[in-house]
């Protein structure tokens, strides 16, 4: 239980950091309630929120002078910001886990599974994150933390490669080396020394290992990182169930093959916007978790093997995952280029650096080696 000293405490913090509104505490005590609900009454009216000195004076003109003494008194409290955070935000993560909980087990019991699964996902979404104060953070360089995708070319104007909170999408035609890319992009990450989540929406957990049994093969580094493949089958399994396992992991990386066969999130909803939030899901989870995560989308009808790139807009279904993506690579490939193990990646749209780039690279499918062969094309 949360004592009335710590709820002033936590108001009075409120005033002079605003986003902790956000975290939507609900005062228990009576005082600190009626202090509350001022506050909503004020930002109904004007639009923002009070700072401490304008909230007295708001609310010294709601109330009778010897309640605003007691308001006054309560107040007069050293704010302790970390302990009282803390409590504050692991009693609300409590109140809506179990909220979550409660309503997952009413879904449950009507037969609703996947109702019951976006209810836990909601009740375990993030609290409260951190706001930058810019002239005040002693940012440095070793904190602008990436997982190299392993291939230089492409890590330079990535400034690194993919950013942690980031997510990344994989645009191709069908069989033109969309599982392979993910592929190496984990064997690279692993290789590195980074922890990898692979889950995959298409393939046996076998199959998915041979796979990485072919690239790490003749490796020119030993695998230093831990890797770790789940399989869920196609379209039975959502966000919340990738979410599932990236807390049980806590990878650095985590691969998603691919967008396309995972499970609807939203069945009122139409393929293109529901595509759209399974991107979504998948970048709040990397937000929320720090990890990076590189996914997939098959490219639209008529592009296998054409002379024109595919770009961003040409995901099947939709576009609207590389609105929501921070980098969008897609593979291009002639039918001759098919033929000679050659393909193209193009750094079609990127948030955070360069785009418009392409760069050529050697494919042996058989053995899954992706390798560059040209700096810029």
């Amino acid at each position: 239980m949360i004592g009335s000293e710590i709820e002033f405490k936590f108001l009075k913090l409120c005033f002079y950091k605003p986003e902790l509104w956000a975290i939507g505490y609900i005062p228990i005590d009576p005082l600190a309630n009626w202090c509350y609900e001022a506050v909503k009454k004020y930002s109904a009216k004007y639009r923002k929120y009070p700072n401490f000195d304008t909230f007295m004076a708001y609310s010294k003109s709601l109330c009778e002078s010897q309640q605003y003494d007691t308001i006054k008194e309560n107040f007069e409290v050293k704010i302790d910001t970390e302990y009282t955070l803390e409590n504050i935000v692991e009693f609300v993560e409590k109140q809506r886990l179990i909220d979550g909980i409660n309503k997952a087990r009413i879904f449950l019991d009507e037969g609703k599974i996947k109702e019951a699964k976006i209810a836990l996902f909601k009740g375990s979404e993030l609290v409260y994150a951190t706001t930058l104060n810019y002239f005040k953070d002693k940012r440095e360089e070793k904190d602008r933390k990436f997982i190299p995708t392993g291939f230089s070319c492409l890590d330079s104007p990535m400034k690194g490669g993919l950013h942690l909170e980031n997510l990344g999408l994989i645009i191709g035609p069908k069989s033109s080396g969309k599982s392979a890319t993910l592929i190496n992009l984990g064997a690279n990450a692993v290789e590195g020394g980074y922890n990898v989540l692979h889950i995959s929406f298409e393939d046996s957990k076998n199959q998915i290992a041979e796979r990485y049994d072919h690239r790490f093969r003749n490796a020119e580094r030993d695998a230093v990182g831990e890797l770790h493949i789940h399989v869920f089958p196609s379209g039975q399994a959502i966000t919340a169930d990738c979410e599932a396992l990236v807390n049980a992991y806590q990878p650095s990386l985590v691969i998603v093959d691919y967008l396309n066969e995972m499970g609807w999130e939203n069945r009122k909803a139409s393929k293109s916007e529901d595509l759209g939030e399974r991107a979504r899901g998948l970048r709040a989870i990397a937000t929320r978790h720090r990890c990076g995560v590189w996914t997939a989308q098959q490219a639209g009808k008529g592009k296998k093997f054409s002379d024109e790139d595919v770009s961003a807009e040409d995901g099947f279904w939709s576009y609207e995952p590389s609105q929501v993506t921070d980098i969008v690579i897609t593979i291009n490939q002639t039918r001759e280029e098919k033929l000679q193990g050659i393909i193209r990646y193009n750094i079609d749209r990127h948030r955070n650096g360069a785009d418009g780039l392409k760069f050529k690279f050697n494919i042996d499918y058989e053995n899954m080696k992706i390798k560059e062969i040209d700096s810029f094309l």
